[in-house]
């Protein structure tokens, strides 16, 4: 397929920005709908979307949403094509195509929430053997997270590493995992009393956290909560313990 070359400046630079912080966020979960229902508007045959997913990603600070749609019959772009994005009350969200191809783009949004649905109306796009460039919309719902936590699932660990110079915490998962955005960390002693610990990043099958007060050589317990394996649908814990040296 032959990438069309004529881009926004904005939405060259967007798609720079997303490259660079694409090993940042950690991937929670991916929304797919297929066979999604469009109105064409401007345009003389419709547009018919085959298949819309949603990327969605998240740290301490941001989301982004990464929106891929793929239609059903080949399509071009005006120059200024563009997408706006407004959810069921109306309110509009930043948004920004960053690439476009004969039969699909990809869709950049901020602050996408879980349990609504979003209406995109994506301007400047044709079917092919037509000459009027119109509008497609479409609504895709993202399900509100499972609020399910049960202390009875657990996630089994497959090694720690405490790095005492970053006051860094690495713990590697025997399989996938996926993350609830409100997951905790909890770090103790053998007293029971708590420390300061964050999570720094957590990926796929492994995160980092950073925890501070704790002395040389000691041992120390953690808790994770809000996590299961990316292969079940309750949310559980996952637990073990760790040395404060230099491994």
């Amino acid at each position: 397929m032959k990438k069309l070359i004529q881009k926004s400046a904005a939405a060259l630079a967007l798609g720079l920005s997303l490259s660079l912080f694409a090993g940042i966020p950690a991937l929670a979960s991916t929304v797919e709908q297929k066979n999604v229902t469009s109105t064409t508007t401007g345009t003389t045959k419709n547009i018919r979307i085959k298949e819309v997913s949603i990327d969605l990603y998240d740290d301490d600070d941001h989301e982004w949403e990464n929106v891929e749609v793929e239609f059903t019959y080949d399509v071009r772009w005006e120059r200024d094509a563009s997408v706006s994005v407004r959810d069921e009350n109306g309110t509009s969200y930043s948004a920004e195509l960053v690439d476009w191809d004969e039969d699909d783009c990809d869709i950049y949004v901020e602050d996408l929430t879980d349990g609504h649905t979003y209406t995109f109306t994506i301007s400047g796009i044709r079917r092919t053997n037509t000459s009027s460039y119109g509008s497609v919309s479409f609504s895709i719902e993202i399900p509100a997270e499972s609020s399910t936590v049960s202390s009875n699932v657990s996630v089994a660990v497959e090694e720690e590493e405490y790095d005492w110079d970053d006051r860094e915490l690495d713990i590697e998962f025997r399989r996938d995992v996926v993350f609830k955005k409100d997951a905790s960390i909890t770090v103790t002693d053998s007293s029971g009393n708590t420390y300061t610990a964050r999570f720094l990043e957590k990926d796929d099958d492994e995160c980092e956290i950073r925890v501070t007060g704790l002395e040389y050589g000691e041992t120390y317990y953690y808790t994770i909560s809000g996590i299961r394996n990316a292969s079940g649908d309750t949310y559980g814990y996952a637990s073990g313990s760790f040395r404060a040296v230099e491994d």
